[in-house]
C-alpha cells in the first residue's frame, strides 16, 4: 500500500498545495501581506518574527504542512495559500522580512513612513 505524499495531490483549489506561482506574482503577494500588516499596525513585531524565524523557515514549511487543515479554515484558504506561497519562495520571504523592517533591497515602493523605528534603525 503506497501513502500519498504531496506531490500527489492536485493543485486545484487544494489548501495543502500551493500552486506554482512566478516571481511577479511572489513580489506582489509579499508586498500585499506587508501593506496589510503595516496597515494594522504589525509591521515591526512581523519584521522582528521574520528575522527571528529565518533559520527555522524549513520547519516552518513542513509545519504548514501538517497544521494546514488547521489553520486554513481559521484564517481561510486564501490566506492559508498566501502564507504558504511566502513560506516555499526564500526570495518572496526575503523581500516581506525586508519591506516589513523598512529596509527596501528588493525595489519598489518602501512599506511605511520614514519616521518609524525598527530594531533601533530609522
Amino acid at each position: 500500500m503506497r501513502v500519498p505524499t504531496e506531490s500527489d495531490v492536485p493543485h486545484g483549489g487544494s489548501t495543502m498545495a500551493p500552486a506554482p506561482q512566478s516571481a511577479a506574482e511572489a513580489r506582489l503577494q509579499a508586498d500585499r501581506l506587508a501593506a496589510e500588516l503595516d496597515r494594522r499596525g504589525l509591521a515591526a513585531p512581523a519584521a522582528i518574527v521574520l528575522d527571528a524565524h529565518r533559520a527555522f523557515l524549513p520547519l516552518l514549511r513542513q509545519g504548514a504542512i501538517f497544521f494546514g487543515p488547521m489553520l486554513a479554515p481559521v484564517i481561510g484558504p486564501r490566506r492559508f495559500a498566501t502564507l504558504r506561497r511566502l513560506l516555499e519562495d526564500p526570495a518572496a520571504y526575503e523581500r516581506l522580512a525586508a519591506r516589513l523592517a523598512g529596509d527596501d533591497r528588493s525595489g519598489g515602493e518602501v512599506v511605511g513612513s520614514s519616521d518609524r523605528t525598527v530594531g533601533g534603525r530609522r
